[in-house]
């Protein structure tokens, strides 16, 4: 699904660029410290240094900051792993959960936004998420199936579905639970064990 349109007054792409930036690193604190429904565009406005009236040639309400907030989160994700060759073998795969959580370890806080929030935004909004969902849902089982074929190792669809949906949230526990994890495991030693158990979860 391609990138949702947010109208904007203003015609130099390069401006609305950096304003919207500036509006959502700003609601990313505030989100964050005070949660998307106790957040103004007040608020948001202040913290970015923005004149109240100001930011509405960029965007139309809060929830097209929330929106945008999500959809760098994706862009940011996608660049990442972007950068990542495989090779079908199993340092591919330690690649791209080494990759995959040191990414989340960037973005814990676009993830506990998303998680909290996502059900504020409009239908289509959340549509849209959806969708990037599903793309990386994919990607994901893409990675671990070429990791199966090469091994000669035959699972059924369901099997790999699971390992995917598995290591997709052992990132996001990163994230979540970071306040407890961080004061026994460092992120490297995380990955480490992670990676050697979904490794070891390939039947040879």
């Amino acid at each position: 699904m391609k990138k949702l349109t947010i109208p904007t007054q203003v015609k130099c792409d390069r401006k609305v660029k950096e304003r919207r930036q500036q509006l959502v690193e700003a609601a990313k604190v505030l989100f964050l410290e005070k949660g998307f429904h106790k957040t103004t565009t007040r608020d948001i406005s202040k913290t970015a240094k923005l004149s109240f009236g100001a930011i509405y040639e960029y965007i139309g309400s809060k929830e097209d900051i929330l929106y945008l907030l999500i959809e760098e989160f994706y862009d940011q994700l996608d660049g990442t792993l972007q950068t990542i060759h495989l090779d079908n073998n199993r340092v591919s795969l330690y690649t791209f959960i080494n990759a995959y959580f040191r990414a989340i370890d960037r973005l814990s806080g676009e993830i506990k936004i998303i998680y909290r929030d996502l059900q504020s935004l409009p239908a289509t909004y959340i549509e849209y998420v959806l969708s990037k969902e599903a793309e990386f849902f994919n990607f994901v089982k893409k990675v671990l199936k070429r990791t199966y074929q090469l091994e000669n190792a035959i699972v059924s669809e369901e099997y790999i579905s699971l390992l995917a949906r598995n290591l997709i949230i052992q990132g996001h526990m990163w994230a979540f639970r970071s306040w407890d994890l961080k004061d026994k495991l460092s992120l490297k030693e995380y990955i480490d064990l992670q990676s050697t158990f979904f490794l070891n979860a390939i039947q040879e």
